[in-house]
This record gives C-alpha cells, sequence and structure tokens, in this order.
C-alpha cells in the first residue's frame, strides 16, 4: 500500500491532510486503471473497455448508470438494473428492456474503440502515478 509521506515542510495539518488524500487517491485510481488494462488485454477475456469522453456532450447514459443483465438460460428472460438514490431497481418488461439496449447502443457508438480506449485509460494511469 502507498502511503503519503509525513514530513513535508510548510505544510499544516489540513493542507497536509487533503493533499495526503489526493496523493493516495490518485495513486489508487491509476493503480485501478492499470489493472483494468492488464484484464482487457488477458488471453480469452471477456472485458472490453470502451470510453465515453467528456467531449461527446450529452449522451443517453447521463440520466443514470443501468446494467442490462442477460441469462444463458430460456428460462430466465434478461432485466434492466438501476441504482436508484436509496435501492435498486429491476426491470422486467419486454418494452424496458429494448428501451436500455437502445440507450446502450447509442452509448457505444458515441463510445471510443475498444484501442483507443485502452490508449486513453493508460495514459491517465500515466498521469495518476
Amino acid at each position: 500500500m502507498h502511503l503519503c509521506g509525513i514530513q513535508r515542510a510548510g505544510l499544516g495539518g489540513a493542507r497536509f491532510e487533503v493533499g495526503c488524500l489526493r496523493e493516495l487517491r490518485e495513486f489508487t485510481l491509476g493503480r485501478q486503471l492499470r489493472h483494468l488494462i492488464e484484464v482487457a488485454e488477458r488471453p480469452n477475456t471477456t472485458v472490453t473497455l470502451r470510453v465515453l469522453p467528456l467531449s461527446t456532450g450529452a449522451h443517453p447514459g447521463m440520466n443514470g448508470s443501468f446494467v442490462i443483465l442477460s441469462f444463458q438460460s430460456p428460462k430466465d428472460p434478461p432485466m434492466v438494473h438501476l441504482e436508484i438514490a436509496t435501492e435498486g431497481l429491476y426491470l422486467e418488461e419486454p418494452s424496458d428492456i429494448e428501451r436500455y439496449t437502445l440507450r446502450f447502443s447509442h452509448l457505444v457508438a458515441r463510445a471510443l474503440g475498444p484501442n483507443e480506449s485502452r490508449a486513453m485509460i493508460a495514459d491517465l494511469a500515466i498521469r495518476m502515478a
């Protein structure tokens, strides 16, 4: 685990604490980003990284995160999981699944490709080191 230095000349307690937390957060984020790249580059991985850059502007994902769950058994139809302020919500109606599948397709169409996404994440990880 990375710990920021205890001795920093000219920094008061509050400033040091904020600086320390920022340094630790950036180190941790950089490590997490490198791990994402490693997982995505493993042979036979099922992980594909796609980045939606801020320059994209307004997009269908801005209303909140969602996960489309699909299952191998035809007895278990797909569903959508939404995270809301106090709980999770599951949507099972075919029209909801279709609507969120369309939203996901729009997001993928606007996102960077897998290689560009990995390059962007790698660049950010370097800057966080």
